[in-house]
């Protein structure tokens, strides 16, 4: 699961690895990768698995 900005650019990343079958929940802070809080605006979290790809827009309001 990574976080993108609106530029495209990777602004952290929050999980990699294996999770197996099942739901699973993740949080994100709304800091960057250097935990620095990140400035308002539209973000894109990302999850890949295998061949699938998906995408949720956020915003963060300050």
């Amino acid at each position: 699961m990574e976080v993108f900005d609106r530029q495209g650019r990777r602004v952290k990343l929050l999980a990699e690895g294996f999770f197996g079958k099942g739901v699973h929940r993740m949080a994100w802070d709304a800091r960057d990768a250097e935990e620095l809080p990140v400035a308002a605006g539209v973000y894109w979290a990302r999850l890949s698995a295998g061949a699938h790809r998906d995408a949720h827009k956020m915003v963060v309001l300050r």
